[in-house]
C-alpha cells in the first residue's frame, strides 16, 4: 500500500465510530477532519472542503451498500475527476469495493466510455466477477451487459459459468452471442455442453458464435458437433465452422474441411483453405 493509501486507511478509521454524529452544514476550516466527515454525503460535495477530506467521504460511502451506484450518479454530475480519485483509491485499499464502484460506473456509462470501466475491472480479476454477474442478471441496457459478458469472458473465471449459461436463454440476439463467445474463455466439460445445445438455436449468427468458441475452447471433445454443420445452408456458420475446425487442429478433421474447399461462397473457401493448412501445420509439429 502506498504512503498515500495508509493515510487515508488512518483517516478513516479515525472517523469510523463517529459517522453518526451530527455535522454542521458548512464546518469551518480548522474544524477537524473526523468532523467534517460525520456526513460523509455532505462532505463529498461541499466543494468548501479539502480534496482529501472529500477524497476519504467517497472511499466511505463506496462502502455502503447503495454507496457505489451514487457515487457513479456524481460522476456524471461534474464531480468525475473526484469520483475517479475514489475509485484509483479503492484498487490499492479496497479491491473488492473498487470493483463494485467500477462495474456501477460502467452501467452508467456512454457508448465507449463503458470500456475504460472494463480495463479497471479486468486489472482488479477475480474479485470483479461478482458485481459483472449482477450486471447482466439484472435489467440493465443492451451495452452494458454485453460489454459484462465481454469482460467476464476475458477472466474465465468458472464462478460466472451458470450466470453466463442463464444468458444463452436470452431473448436478445445480441446477449446470446455475447454468451456464448464469454463460453470460450472456460473450459471443461460442461462449457462443452453447453456450447453444443446453443448450435440448435434458431439465429444462425447465435450458432456461429458458439462455434468460434468451441474453436477457442480447444477441445477436440466438440469435434462431432463441429463437423455436422460444415453442410449448413448459412454460409456464415460454414465459415465459422471451418474456422473452428483449424483452431482445434486435430488432423480428423481435414477430410471434413475438404468438401468446403469447392464451396459456392468464396469466403467459406478461403476459411477453409486456411483452417486446412493450420490442421497440416499442426500435424507436422506434432511428428516425431
Amino acid at each position: 500500500m502506498n504512503a498515500s493509501g495508509k493515510i487515508i486507511l488512518c483517516v478513516m478509521l479515525a472517523v469510523g465510530c463517529r459517522q453518526e454524529a451530527p455535522a454542521p452544514e458548512h464546518p469551518p476550516r480548522g474544524t477537524p477532519i473526523s468532523n467534517r466527515l460525520a456526513d460523509p454525503y455532505s462532505a463529498f460535495t461541499d466543494t468548501s472542503n479539502t480534496h482529501l477530506t472529500r477524497l476519504i467521504a467517497g472511499i466511505i460511502i463506496a462502502r455502503v451498500a447503495e454507496g457505489p451506484a451514487y457515487l457513479a450518479g456524481q460522476y456524471y454530475s461534474g464531480r468525475s475527476a473526484l469520483v475517479r480519485s475514489v475509485l484509483d483509491s479503492l484498487e490499492t485499499t479496497d479491491p473488492d469495493q473498487a470493483a463494485w464502484l467500477a462495474a456501477s460506473l460502467l452501467k452508467n456509462a456512454p457508448g465507449e466510455e463503458k470500456l475504460d470501466f472494463e480495463i479497471v475491472l479486468l486489472r482488479l480479476g477475480n474479485v470483479s466477477v461478482k458485481p459483472l454477474t449482477s450486471l447482466i442478471s439484472t435489467h440493465a441496457d443492451l451495452q452494458t451487459r454485453l460489454q459484462a459478458l465481454d469482460a467476464l469472458g476475458k477472466l474465465g473465471s468458472r464462478a460466472s459459468f451458470e450466470s453466463i449459461t442463464a444468458c444463452l436463454q436470452d431473448s436478445s440476439t445480441w446477449i446470446r452471442m455475447g454468451a456464448a463467445h464469454a463460453l470460450g474463455n472456460l473450459s471443461g466439460p460442461q462449457v462443452l455442453v453447453a456450447l453444443s445445445e446453443v448450435l440448435d438455436d434458431t439465429s444462425d449468427v447465435v450458432v456461429a458464435a458458439s462455434l468460434v468458441a468451441l474453436g477457442k475452447s480447444g477441445d477436440p471433445q466438440s469435434l462431432p458437433h463441429i463437423h455436422p454443420l460444415l453442410t449448413h445452408r448459412n454460409p456464415r456458420v460454414r465459415s465459422a465452422a471451418a474456422s473452428a475446425l483449424g483452431r482445434l487442429g486435430q488432423k480428423e478433421s481435414l477430410n471434413h474441411l475438404e468438401q468446403l474447399l469447392t464451396d459456392p461462397d468464396e469466403g467459406v473457401r478461403f476459411k477453409a483453405t486456411r483452417a486446412a493448412r493450420a490442421i497440416g501445420s499442426n500435424s507436422e509439429d506434432q511428428s516425431p
